[in-house]
C-alpha cells in the first residue's frame, strides 16, 4: 500500500483501522492461547515500540491491576506502568531493563510488586526481550510476557513464616518458653564472638530453685511445672533484652549477660533473687545463684558459675556466690 499518496485523513483512518485489528488479534491470541494452555490463564503479553514510548498489551496486563480499556489513555507509554512499581521495586526493575537494552543482559527478566488500582499490591514475574534493533544497535521493538505471581508468592511467605515458627518451637522449652540449652549455648557462642569485637565483658549465671524436688516429689508434677513457669516468667522480667535465658536442665536456668561484669550483675541477680522469693513463697521455693565471667571458654565457664553455685547452696541457699 502506498501510503505517500494518502490524505491526512485517509492516514488517520488507516491507523485507526490497524490499531483495531491490533487489539482484535491480541485478544483473539489470548482467547486461543488459553485454550491450548489453561495455566496461561494470567498472562499478559505485552508490545513496546521503543521509539515511539508506546506500549500495546493484550487484557490481562492492564486487568491484572484494575484497569479495564475505558481506562487507559489512548497511547500507553511504558511508564503508565513503571509509574506503579513499588517503591522497593523501581530501580531494580529500570536497571535490569536499563542493561538489557545496552546489551549486557540477555533478556528483561524480573519480579515486581506493582500498585493495584484499588492501592493494594500484586506480585509479577515479567519477562521480554528486543526483537529489533537499527543498524546501530539501539532499540526499536521489544516484546514479552508478564504473570501475576501474587499467589504464589503468598503461599511462599506462609511457608518461609511456618518454617520460621517450627525454628521458633525447636529453639524454645514447651514448658518455660525459653531458650532450649541447645539454643542457648548456640547464642552463647554468638555473643562472645561479639564480645571479643567490641571487648566487653560477658557474665554467666547458674541459677537453681531451692528445695524445688521436695515440692515436686510432695505436690506433684503438675504443681511444679506451675513453679517452673513462675520462675521464667519472673527471669524474663528480671533482665535486658539482650541478655539471653534458657533452661539449662530440669530446675537449673542460665542467663548469658553482654556487656556487663559479675559485680554489674550481682545487683540486677539479687533483685531476680528476692523476686523468686516473693513469687514463691508460699511454696517454700527459693533461688541460689553463681556467677563466673567468661574467659577460657563457654564449658569452663559454666563450669566455674556451677561452682559458685553449689557454694551457694553449701552457705545455706537464697544466695549468689561470684567465681573467684
Amino acid at each position: 500500500m502506498d501510503y505517500h499518496s494518502m490524505s491526512k485523513d485517509a492516514l488517520i483512518e488507516r491507523i485507526k483501522a490497524l490499531e483495531s485489528t491490533l487489539q482484535t488479534v491480541l485478544v483473539d491470541e489470548d482467547k486461543g492461547f488459553q485454550k491450548k494452555y489453561p495455566w496461561a490463564g494470567n498472562l499478559g503479553q505485552w508490545f513496546w515500540d521503543f521509539q515511539q514510548n508506546q506500549v500495546t498489551f493484550n487484557p490481562k496486563k492492564a486487568e491484572g491491576i484494575g484497569y479495564d480499556k475505558a481506562d487507559l489513555p489512548d497511547h500507553v507509554p511504558y511508564h503508565f506502568f513503571t509509574d506503579k512499581l513499588h517503591p522497593d521495586d523501581y530501580e531494580p526493575v529500570m536497571q535490569n531493563m536499563r542493561d538489557h537494552l545496552a546489551l549486557e543482559r540477555e533478556a528483561y527478566e524480573v519480579e515486581y510488586r506493582i500498585r493495584h488500582r484499588d492501592g493494594s499490591y500484586r506480585w509479577y514475574y515479567d519477562r521480554g526481550a528486543v526483537t529489533h534493533r537499527d543498524a546501530d544497535g539501539k532499540p526499536l521493538f521489544l516484546t514479552g510476557i508478564v504473570f501475576d505471581i501474587t499467589e504464589s508468592k503468598r503461599r511462599e511467605a506462609d511457608l518461609i513464616e511456618r518454617q520460621r515458627a517450627m525454628e521458633r518451637r525447636a529453639e524454645h522449652d514447651d514448658l518455660t518458653g525459653l531458650f532450649t540449652r541447645k539454643a542457648l549455648m548456640e547464642r552463647y557462642q554468638q555473643a562472645v564472638k561479639h564480645s571479643k569485637k567490641a571487648q566487653r565483658p560477658i557474665t554467666v549465671a547458674m541459677l537453681d530453685l531451692d528445695d524445688f524436688k521436695v515440692v515436686n516429689d510432695t505436690k506433684g508434677h503438675p504443681y511444679g511445672d506451675k513453679i517452673l513457669k513462675t520462675f521464667a516468667k519472673t527471669l524474663r522480667q528480671s533482665v535486658r533484652e539482650n541478655d539471653i535465658v534458657g533452661r539449662y536442665g530440669g530446675e537449673e536456668f542460665l542467663i548469658v549477660f553482654s556487656s556487663a561484669s559479675p559485680e554489674a550483675v550481682k545487683d540486677v541477680c539479687e533483685r531476680l533473687r528476692t523476686r523468686v522469693q516473693t513469687a514463691l513463697v508460699a511454696d517454700g521455693v527459693t533461688v541460689s545463684i553463681g556467677l563466673a565471667l567468661h574467659r577460657d571458654g563457654l564449658n569452663a565457664t559454666i563450669l566455674e558459675a556451677d561452682k559458685a553455685l553449689y557454694d551457694a547452696k553449701r552457705k545455706g541457699k537464697n544466695r549468689i556466690e561470684i567465681a573467684p
